[in-house]
């Protein structure tokens, strides 16, 4: 595990947890650990947002401009080596030797975060070659081949949740990112029109707040009326997908996530401040509200959010 001694010297008083995360937590080929108590387990979507963290971190700083460069590279280049033969998609889950684990699902939603955030990067980079060396490979992603099922529903409009690898045939999954959620990044990705029958805001509060990492926009008075939503049906506003008392769980009863409120808080900070007062911090992961203990475990995409939105916050 890499750890950046300079970043380590120039942290504040308050140490910036989730900035730290994705210097600790760097691990071979410069990927992302999923969870700060994983040892081998990697997030395709984690590397997206790692990429997004460096970058930034670079601004502030934290990391040379020129280390943050190499690292979103190398990050950037060995996701798209292990996943050759996923016609661009990626595994939702790698081990450090980059196989899929798990389900070994080749998912859709987390390599758009992951084509997204390395966009990202580069721009906060300001560094046109890298650019172009990620445009490239999002022209090369087979869109066609995710809409259709592998052509077997050629009409199709919306994208799959992705595919396995069956005897060398893709089996795809049964559900399509059709109702409004974060899917909506791939119709914003890959420039194709999306209409989605209604929108519902009973989902977790990141399915809100992620869109906006890298679009604004309408998305941005969804996220209110989701916030509200919460407020006027559970009485309080701070559900998501977060770790729970087994892992990590979506909705999880009396488990809140300080982090998703401070997330919502650099668009609505009015709606979510009597929600942060009584918590013990707005980078603590998750909140055990019956046992009013902080669960102390980060998760790189939820630490990733943060760190894009505050950044978008301060431009």
């Amino acid at each position: 595990m890499y750890v950046t001694l300079l970043f380590l010297l120039c942290l504040p008083t308050q140490i910036d947890l989730p900035a730290q995360y994705f210097i600790e937590h760097r691990t071979v080929h410069s990927w992302m650990l999923d969870k700060s108590d994983d040892t081998d387990v990697v997030s395709v979507a984690g590397n997206g947002f790692a990429m997004t963290a460096w970058a930034i971190a670079s601004t502030n700083n934290q990391l040379p401009h020129n280390q943050a460069l190499d690292w979103c590279k190398e990050c950037f280049r060995e996701t798209l080596k292990y996943n050759k033969q996923n016609k661009g998609w990626l595994y939702h889950f790698m081990d450090l030797n980059g196989n899929p684990i798990f389900t070994k699902e080749i998912g859709s939603i987390d390599p758009a975060i992951f084509y997204l955030g390395a966009r990202e990067a580069a721009r906060i980079l300001k560094d046109d070659s890298f650019a172009r060396e990620v445009e490239t490979a999002i022209l090369a992603v087979d869109t066609k081949f995710m809409l259709t099922n592998n052509g077997q529903y050629p009409n199709k409009k919306y994208f799959s949740h992705g595919f396995f690898w069956v005897n060398g045939s893709p089996v795809f999954l049964e559900n399509n990112w059709q109702e409004y959620s974060e899917g909506i990044l791939l119709y914003r990705l890959f420039n194709l029109p999306y209409e989605h029958p209604t929108i519902q805001y009973n989902l977790p509060l990141f399915v809100y707040y992620y869109p906006l990492c890298f679009y604004d926009g309408e998305l941005k008075n969804i996220l209110g009326t989701a916030i509200d939503y919460q407020i006027s049906h559970f009485d309080r506003v701070g559900y998501t997908a977060c770790i729970g008392h087994t892992g990590y769980s979506v909705m999880e009863k009396d488990i809140i996530s300080p982090l998703a409120l401070a997330c919502c808080e650099f668009y609505f900070p009015e709606k979510v401040k009597n929600a942060l007062d009584n918590l013990p911090g707005r980078t603590v992961p998750s909140y055990d509200l019956a046992r009013r203990q902080p669960i102390i475990t980060r998760v790189a995409i939820d630490d990733g959010a943060y760190l894009l939105l505050r950044h978008k916050s301060k431009r």
